[in-house]
């Protein structure tokens, strides 16, 4: 999320000079309660008191306080729950009153053992990540850019997910490799064995890294011997700090005890009967002075947009966005549509088609198109289903390169060369280069290919297109003994029908002219170079004739793979995600 323009900014004494909180949309010990729906006197206990905050809360007060040593403030004054901690606080608050941690944490004391600290620590980022993965709060963006950024936050996050998505997912395989045959057994386990130790060089460095600076600790007598000393409860105040990054100004007055801030001025969203936009500027120095109820709206619109500016200054990390992804991918099964699923598989079932269907054209090289962005929230999904697709259709490529090749080797002699002997020398070198289309020796005729290449090449297309019709299709094209086509207007009109259903299923610009009439046309000009062995035919005629009804055939192909592939890509993806449960 980019950052907002610049803003105009006040500066703001804390508690305006006063008794009142440090900004007037911050929450009292009362408020708090409310908001928290608990008593006044739990908010004391595990918030305003707690030995863990204190100090931090009262400091917002003051200036850098160095010897954490703090002015004394009449006992009216009021010690704030900040707007940004309102959602952190809320998280420590239910798990330390829950009974997994409210023998430890009741008593309200400092001395809870590191270990339950440290189970209580991770819970407690497990349970807030748990809340702002979402945008129903204005504070989520805001504390997702903070926290996701802050390393003990990070370190919390991951180690459940080894446990819960990985482990599961191996012994998994082991169980479906029981009743796989071995080819695929080793297909899989090669594939992971490879895909582990990518990983495990990728993260050697770092951990290398990570070993010496705990051997350094150790060395550290504050870390080692100092009882008082707590890794999980600077955790916890670490997280909180970051939370609390108000900006101070210098004061005029060194000796000056209070805090002052700087603050943007930003412009709320609702406007008065007069038709006046506050500024959060005015609406600080009418909460301060005020205390009605028509202001406790103002305060509820001006806490809202000081929360979502606070969220717009910052910027999305990458951890952040691979790890909300993550969550998508790994909660998916919880509310993915079922419509969203089929409209990817299929549209990217058409684009790796029409990937491999383009490689028989004079086309520049072009990269794949990306997965849309209306699939972003499958992210993770997305990859996969791509990359069932790629396996899918990858090998009608391999199978079938023979007529690919020979197709873009025809399609390719009829562009931008005019002379006949050019062209039958670039195609007589072009085929040499590509493999055979693979017919038997039956389909040939006896003609010296120099002499007569049209002849040659028309015979041996149109035989591999009626022998790979009818494999598809179940119909015959050619009669056998003959050669000759059987019912030429049956016959083209079944084809061209079936060849325009296929581009429109694929979205294709029209590259050949496919009604009826011209499949008959090319019909024609088949059976006119076939009933004269013995004539010359000029290149043009192999050009009108080929080129479209390989390009035909083609499309047949990519089309009934992609009808098996798209519900099977379907089924196979549902089928992982019901496991996933």
């Amino acid at each position: 999320m980019g950052a907002e323009k610049e803003n105009r900014q006040f500066k703001w004494i804390s508690g305006n000079s006063g008794n009142g909180p440090v900004f007037p949309i911050d929450y009292s010990q009362r408020s708090y309660a409310e908001y928290l729906g608990t008593d006044p006197r739990q908010v004391k206990r595990y918030v305003i008191d707690h030995p863990f905050f204190r100090d931090i809360l009262r400091g917002q007060f003051y200036q850098n306080q160095r010897d954490g040593k703090f002015p004394k403030r009449s006992n009216n004054a009021i010690i704030s729950i900040p707007a940004e901690s309102a959602l952190f606080f809320q998280c420590f608050y239910e798990l330390a009153v829950d009974k997994k941690y409210h023998a430890a944490f009741c008593s309200g004391k400092d001395h809870v053992s590191e270990q339950i600290l440290a189970q209580f620590l991770h819970d407690l980022c497990q349970k807030i990540s748990l809340q702002i993965e979402g945008d129903d709060k204005e504070e989520n963006p805001y504390y997702r850019h903070v926290l996701y950024e802050n390393e003990v936050f990070r370190q919390e996050l991951l180690p459940d997910l080894w446990a819960q998505e990985l482990e599961p997912r191996i012994e998994k395989l082991k169980e479906l490799s029981k009743n796989a045959r071995t080819e695929n057994q080793l297909e899989a386990l090669m594939d992971c064995i490879l895909c582990l130790d990518r990983n495990i060089i990728n993260l050697m460095p770092a951990s290398q890294d990570r070993e010496i600076g705990a051997k350094s600790n150790d060395k550290n007598p504050c870390a080692s011997n100092n009882v008082a000393f707590s890794p999980s409860k600077i955790g916890i105040q670490n997280l909180l700090g970051d939370l609390l990054q108000r900006e101070q100004a210098e004061p005029d007055d060194p000796t000056f005890p209070f805090a002052v801030y700087q603050i943007d001025d930003i412009v709320l969203a609702e406007e008065d009967d007069l038709g006046h936009a506050h500024s959060l500027e005015g609406a600080f120095y009418e909460l301060s002075h005020h205390t009605t109820k028509p202001q406790t709206e103002l305060e509820k619109l001006a806490r809202k947009m000081y929360l979502k500016h606070l969220g717009a200054k910052r910027h999305e990390s990458d951890f952040e966005m691979k790890y909300l992804l993550a969550m998508k991918y790994l909660r998916v099964w919880t509310g993915i549509e079922e419509h969203l699923l089929e409209d990817l598989v299929k549209d990217r079932v058409k684009t790796y088609c029409n990937a491999h269907l383009d490689q028989c054209f004079a086309l520049p090289n072009q990269t794949l198109p990306p997965i849309e962005e209306k699939y972003t929230d499958l992210h993770y999904i997305a990859q996969l289903v791509d990359n069932l697709v790629n396996s899918a259709i990858a090998p009608v490529f391999y199978q079938y390169s023979k007529i690919i090749s020979f197709t873009s080797c025809l399609v390719k002699a009829g562009y931008g060369i005019e002379h006949d002997r050019l062209r039958i020398l670039l195609l007589k070198c072009q085929i040499e280069q590509a493999p055979s289309i693979g017919l038997d020796a039956e389909y040939h005729p006896a003609v010296v290919p120099e002499w007569n290449l049209t002849l040659l090449e028309t015979r041996k297309i149109a035989a591999y297109f009626s022998l790979m019709w009818q494999e598809l299709y179940g119909e015959a094209v050619l009669d056998p003994e003959s050669g000759r086509v059987l019912d030429p207007d049956q016959t083209a009109h079944r084809i061209s029908e079936e060849g325009l259903a296929n581009e429109a299923f694929f979205g294709r610009e029209k590259i050949f002219q496919l009604a009826p009439e011209d499949i008959c046309a090319m019909f024609r000009i088949y059976e006119e170079i076939i009933s004269a062995p013995d004539r010359l035919y000029r290149f043009e005629s192999l050009l009108k004739f080929a080129p479209p009804l390989l390009y035909l055939l083609l499309l047949a192909i990519y089309r009934r793979k992609a009808d098996r592939t798209i519900p099977m890509t379907i089924s196979h993806v549902r089928l992982l995600l019901q496991n996933n449960k």
